[in-house]
């Protein structure tokens, strides 16, 4: 534990840094105030410990026993008339050299760093080079306040809110939570932030396989044409239909007939075509050049409907007044009112952690919010029936037409989001 850099102000006196480790925190003064051991306490290393006060209280992060912390150590004139020279300790930290080793590191354990003697002990990769772990500790352009699987953060113009960052049980504390972190997340921009998203229609062209290859070839042997057709089924490549060589062609002519031969190939493509429903058509034959290559419907056009594409703005205009928009996840959300329906003020309000017990109590208590769209949907059902149904005579019940057997089907249960509820 070094001395740092002792500086001297001749209006205020003598400062000092030094590397000191926790052995209290709190007392029956301050919480704040906590008790540490220098470099310059070994000369009595029997002796008491030295307090140390918090000189800003203004953020609360209070190290644990053990800890590393910088010790600050100012000089005074002691009250009284002496010119006796005091010193009087603050504290900043913890220190911690890495994000992993936050809460687990203390001054003598293999987490520890001396900030003078950077090569001391071995330091982990950066975690934030590892791809697999991105979004688990924060950038180098944002602000965070970290505490165990919890923290804040906040970039350019968005706030995070977080628990469970990383997974649960992780006791590396790299994997990054993709499943159920708590989230609140608060965003700030352009007022086409807060607007839904707009959509358009676009022509698409689709593409079906071919399931069969026809294939037409002329050949000449001999001064005589020789015609040979092949069907081949594409999905194993196998020849379901073949003239060859080896088995009988189609015809074989004198070669000046051979309009007689692409008379004869034609007969047979067409019966291919009408039997082999998806078929694609391939020949080197100039006198098939201009055939169609694939079957009807190869090549369709249907309308898509996609996101509809606009540039985030990049500078203030004077007619955008901004937006924003806040969303919130979680496996549970509850919602409460200090006017509800059931009160939970003495929960809420007071300085006790909600236990497991009680947040099992209060999921159950709670009223599950309604899915508006499938309300909706029902209310129109509703609608219809009411305007359209018929009696077949007075007093007997209605038709069974189409509009009450989806009201008797539907699953009113299903109008119910019972993972947002609220009281």
């Amino acid at each position: 534990m070094a001395k740092l850099y002792p500086t001297k102000d001749p209006s205020h006196g003598l400062f000092l840094l030094y590397d000191g480790y926790v052995t209290q925190v709190g007392d029956e003064h301050d919480d704040s105030v906590i008790y540490t051991r220098t470099s310059m306490d070994e000369s009595d290393p029997l002796g008491e410990p030295t307090y140390a006060l918090q000189p800003v209280k203004y953020f609360h992060a209070l190290p644990k026993v053990h800890d590393r912390v910088f010790v600050i150590l100012k000089e005074y004139t002691q009250e009284g008339g002496t010119s006796q020279k005091k010193m009087k300790r603050y504290w900043m930290g913890p220190i911690e050299p890495q994000w992993e080793t936050l809460e687990t590191g203390s001054y003598d354990s293999k987490f520890g760093l001396e900030p003078d003697n950077p090569d001391g002990r071995k330091l982990n990769k950066n975690i934030n080079k590892d791809k697999r772990n991105k979004g688990v500790y924060p950038s180098k352009e944002e602000v965070a306040v970290h505490k165990g699987n919890t923290d804040i953060t906040l970039s350019t113009q968005t706030i995070n809110i977080r628990a469970g960052k990383f997974v649960f049980g992780d006791v590396t504390k790299s994997k990054l939570n993709t499943e159920n972190q708590g989230v609140i997340n608060i965003k700030y921009g352009s007022s086409k932030l807060k607007e839904d998203e707009q959509t358009e229609i676009i022509n698409k062209i689709v593409y079906s396989d071919p399931e069969y290859t026809i294939f037409a070839e002329v050949q000449e042997i001999n001064d005589r044409l020789f015609g040979y057709m092949t069907v081949t089924k594409n999905s194993d490549s196998s020849e379901v239909e073949e003239t060859s060589t080896t088995k009988t062609p189609l015809l074989f002519v004198k070669s000046h007939k051979r309009n007689l031969l692409i008379k004869r190939i034609r007969d047979y493509l067409r019966v291919y075509k009408r039997r082999y429903n998806k078929w694609s058509f391939n020949s080197s034959e100039s006198e098939f050049i201009g055939d169609k290559k694939f079957f009807d419907g190869y090549m369709t056009t249907i309308q898509e409907e996609i996101p509809k594409r606009w540039e985030e703005l990049t500078s203030i205009v004077e007619t955008d007044k901004g937006g924003s928009v806040i969303n919130v996840m979680a496996n549970r959300i509850n919602l409460f009112s200090y006017d509800g329906l059931k009160h939970y003020n003495d929960v809420l309000n007071s300085d006790k952690e909600i236990d497991m017990d009680l947040q099992r109590k209060i999921n159950k208590e709670l009223q599950s919010i309604v899915y508006g769209e499938r309300l909706l949907e029902f209310l129109k059902l509703v609608k219809m029936y009411i305007t359209t149904h018929i009696h077949p005579f007075h007093g007997m019940p209605p038709i069974q037409d189409q509009s009450v057997i989806k009201i008797n089907e539907f699953n009113l249960d299903g109008l119910l989001n019972k993972n947002i509820k609220t009281n």
